[in-house]
């Protein structure tokens, strides 16, 4: 083989490893609820990012049964992030029957007296767990 053949394969495996995320330190937990209320239901999926052991991230997506109530809680939400300082931003968006909200640590944080970021995996879990969630661990 030739050098140019082999250089080309090492940066073919350089690329899938960078693609795939193996030469990063950093992978996620999902914890999930469903909730049902007067035939209205609502499953909450809350995702931390990891970073070298600690949260960095995390954002929650809800789905609803309906467009009515997910419009309902995403009105909510944007009062919240309408009323907060930067500190405590979110971003709420929605998408037909679901509200994602980025910087959920923020309305943790002020909701549930919870401030996880820089915690590590087990902390969040009995955190989630606290609160009813189920966790992938």
């Amino acid at each position: 083989m030739n050098k140019l053949k082999i250089f080309m394969i090492m940066i073919l495996c350089l690329g899938v490893f960078y693609l795939t995320g193996c030469t990063s330190n950093e992978n996620e937990i999902k914890c999930k609820i469903n909730e049902e209320y007067e035939d209205k239901t609502m499953e909450t999926e809350v995702k931390a990012t990891m970073k070298d052991d600690k949260i960095n991230k995390i954002t929650a997506t809800l789905t609803f049964d309906s467009d009515n109530t997910a419009v309902s809680y995403y009105n909510l939400f944007k009062s919240y992030e309408e009323l907060s300082n930067d500190e405590e931003k979110i971003e709420a968006k929605l998408d037909g029957k679901v509200v994602t909200i980025e910087n959920f640590d923020n309305y943790l944080k002020k909701s549930q007296n919870a401030d996880l970021i820089g915690k590590d995996k087990d902390e969040f879990i009995k955190m989630m767990e606290s609160m009813q969630y189920k966790c992938e661990k």
